[in-house]
Parts: C-alpha cells; sequence; structure tokens
C-alpha cells in the first residue's frame, strides 16, 4: 500500500492593509495625516495582518537625484506633475503581487493625492487583476495598460482582458480582485496640480470595493484641490469642517482631524480591520464636544495669489453630525450646505464605546471577532511619539521590499 502524505490545509485567509500618505507627507516626530496615526493602531502580525505604507507623491527625490538642487527639483515635479504617484501605484501593486492569496482581504487607506492612490489601486485591481507571483517584470507593463492619456476605448478594454486572462490569477472565474475596505480622506482628483492628462478609470465607480468611507473637507477652497466624490453607494461618504489637512491631518492642532479620523476608522474596525492592544493606542483620540469647534486652519499665504474656488455639496449630502453642533456655535457656519443629511449621531462618546458597538459586527463580517480595546485617554493638543510598527517587507524570492520612508 503506497504511503501517502496528507495534503497540506491551505494558510488561513489574511488581511492585508495598504496605505498612501498624502502629497508631501512622510513619518514626522508630529504633525502627522491621519494615514500613518491609523498606521500606528494597526496590528503587524505575520500569518494574520500584513501592513504596507508608501509615503506620499512629492515626499522623496528620484533614485537619480544626486545633489541638493536635484533632489529638491524633482520633488518639486512630484508635488506638481505628480510624478512619482505611478511609482507608489507600482509599489503596492507588487507588494499585493507577492503576498495576496485567494480569500485574502484588502484594506486600502490614502489621504490627498495618496487618496486617488488608493482609488487607482482599486481601479488597477478591478480591470486588471493580480498576475501570479514573482511576475514582477509586469508591474510596469500591468500598470501602463491601466493608465492611459486618453479614456477607454473598447480596444483598451479588449488589450486589459486579454492581459488579465493570460498572465493574471482568477478566483472563481474572475480576475476581478475586491477590496474589503476603502477608507479615504478628501481625495485631490488629479494625479499632479498641473497635471490632468492621465486617465485612471473605475476611480469613481469602484465597483469591486465592498465598503469603504471618504472624508471631504468643507472649508478648502484652493483650486487645484477639487473634491473627487465617489459613486459608490457602498462607500459612505461625508463631509466635515475644516481645510484639506484639517481633515486628512497634519497640523499640530488635530482636534477636527481627529473626529474625521476616527469615523473612517470605525468603518474599519466594522470591517474587520485589527488594531494593536498595546500602548500605541494613544494614538487614537478620546474625542470630546469642545473638538466639533476646533479652529479652522487658514491657507498659506502662496495659495492666496491663485483665484479660490469654493466647494459647494450638493444639497441633501451626508455631513458630520459633529458639523451642526459648530453650527449652533456659530450660525454662520456652512451657509453654503443645503438640507444636509446628518450622519454619526453619538461620534464624541467614548472609544471604548464606539469599537464595543463595531465588535459586535466583526464576528459577522470578519475572520474572527475583535476582543474589546483598552481605552486611553488623548493629551489635548500634543502628538504622541509611539513607536510606529514596521511595514511587512518580503522575504527573499517573495518579491520587493516595501518602501521605507527617510526620517527627518
Amino acid at each position: 500500500m503506497p504511503d501517502t502524505q496528507p495534503t497540506p490545509p491551505p494558510p488561513a485567509p489574511k488581511r492585508i492593509v495598504v496605505c498612501f500618505d498624502g502629497t508631501g507627507n512622510q513619518i514626522r516626530a508630529t504633525r502627522n495625516t491621519n494615514v500613518i496615526r491609523l498606521f500606528r493602531a494597526l496590528e503587524n502580525t505575520a500569518g494574520e495582518q500584513i501592513l504596507f505604507y508608501d509615503p506620499g507623491v512629492g515626499t522623496l527625490s528620484a533614485a537619480g537625484a544626486h545633489t541638493r538642487i536635484g533632489r529638491w527639483y524633482s520633488r518639486m515635479l512630484g508635488l506638481a506633475f505628480g510624478l512619482g504617484l505611478k511609482t507608489n501605484l507600482a509599489d503596492a501593486y507588487t507588494f499585493l503581487m507577492n503576498h495576496w492569496e485567494p480569500g485574502d482581504q484588502i484594506f486600502i487607506f490614502g489621504f490627498s493625492r495618496g487618496a486617488y492612490t488608493a482609488r487607482a489601486l482599486a481601479g488597477l485591481l478591478h480591470l486588471i487583476g493580480i498576475p501570479r507571483q514573482a511576475s514582477d517584470n509586469l508591474v510596469e507593463y500591468a500598470i501602463a495598460t491601466y493608465a492611459r492619456r486618453h479614456k477607454w476605448t473598447d480596444a483598451d478594454r479588449a488589450e486589459a482582458a486579454e492581459f488579465s486572462s493570460t498572465l493574471c490569477r482568477a478566483v472563481d472565474g474572475s480576475f476581478s480582485i475586491p477590496v474589503h475596505y476603502l477608507g479615504v480622506w478628501d481625495t485631490v482628483s488629479a494625479p499632479g496640480i498641473f497635471r490632468r492628462d492621465l486617465s485612471f478609470p473605475n476611480t469613481h465607480h469602484l465597483s469591486n470595493v465592498l465598503a469603504g468611507r471618504h472624508a471631504i473637507s468643507i472649508d478648502e477652497k484652493r483650486r487645484p484641490y477639487r473634491q473627487d466624490p465617489v459613486r459608490n453607494p457602498r462607500i459612505e461618504e461625508a463631509w466635515f469642517a475644516g481645510v484639506h489637512s484639517d481633515v486628512g491631518g497634519g497640523f499640530e492642532e488635530h482636534e477636527l482631524s481627529d473626529i474625521s479620523l476616527m469615523w473612517v476608522l470605525d468603518g474599519a474596525r466594522t470591517h474587520g480591520v485589527q488594531l494593536r492592544r498595546t500602548e500605541e493606542l494613544r494614538e487614537l483620540p478620546t474625542l470630546e464636544p469642545a473638538d466639533a469647534t476646533a479652529r479652522v486652519h487658514p491657507t498659506g499665504w502662496i495659495w492666496s495669489l491663485l483665484i479660490w474656488r469654493h466647494r459647494r455639496p450638493a444639497p441633501g449630502v451626508n455631513v458630520h453630525a459633529s458639523v451642526r453642533l459648530r453650527r449652533e456655535h456659530d450660525p454662520s457656519y456652512g451657509s453654503r450646505l443645503q438640507d444636509p443629511n446628518w450622519v454619526d449621531e453619538g461620534w464624541d462618546r467614548h472609544p471604548a464605546d464606539r469599537f464595543r458597538s463595531a465588535a459586535c459586527h466583526d464576528s459577522a463580517v470578519s475572520a474572527g471577532p475583535n476582543p474589546p480595546l483598552r481605552s486611553l485617554p488623548r493629551e489635548r493638543r500634543r502628538e504622541p511619539t509611539a513607536p510606529v510598527p514596521q511595514p511587512q517587507s518580503s522575504a527573499a524570492g517573495q518579491g520587493p521590499r516595501a518602501r521605507t520612508p527617510r526620517l527627518p
């Protein structure tokens, strides 16, 4: 009788979290964006939940820029023209290619142009899929097939379908890879301030995104920073008080961005993302009613040289309930809001209560329920400097290492 070895069971599904920071943003000792603050709070456990972080477009200089002027010039090109966005997209796509397995849950987060990159990654996963592991040489080809200098034609769709059927992995007969949750703050709608010629399809309908939240700034008025709403009813969208970085983070005083941070994180927790159970949870704020009336930061003087473009939310849009409290204290605020639909009532309840209600839903939507979290108070107006969990880096033969941002 032949000696047969039992077939080993397939690995348990895991969560893969991809984070894209905002324009010119990276890890700092203080003034971090909501992307970094969320990243710090996430569990990073091989086999259960792995993390990837990419600093913002315009943060790192080109590899071939060796002089100080050359490095500055390459960063400015990234800020103005979005050079580097496709590189960031390729980094994350390569990471997914070498770590994703059927059944894994993908979570994507981003702020500003990083939010646009997050949405582009979701579009890439829908229209192209994921190539087989160790196909690093195909990443640039896949992105070139996806990102066009014109709107997609039938010929483009046929080329993408041919690429997918030949080189990508199918799940239940489909090459489209689902995104379990998309969390983004105030998407900037173009690859660069002065460049709008690249077309990244499916960044609005996001057909493969199963759930998500998008926080939009009410008070941002810089013309290049236009709002970019989504068109997927499974993605909740809400407007928040403050300018661009009051919503996505980056100011020393971050009471307003605390509110949008917790709203996006609440949604992610509900859909199964795991948080750390250590002192680093000080990164998560305890919201207070006074946060709703915090200062809206002014826009830098150099931007005042341009013509402002005030955002005008459509009548009946979702507006965060904290804005209603702000209007009670300042009736002149938010005059452009018409018949708002207030969402996230009880937003200022204690974090333990927020997460306890989310944990009740976790067991139905994730591999296992989250245990109750220990809540810690916030130190007002001062960011903690907890250590940052290291993004999952691939071992030999598993693809390239995730890019690590330079610390200032």
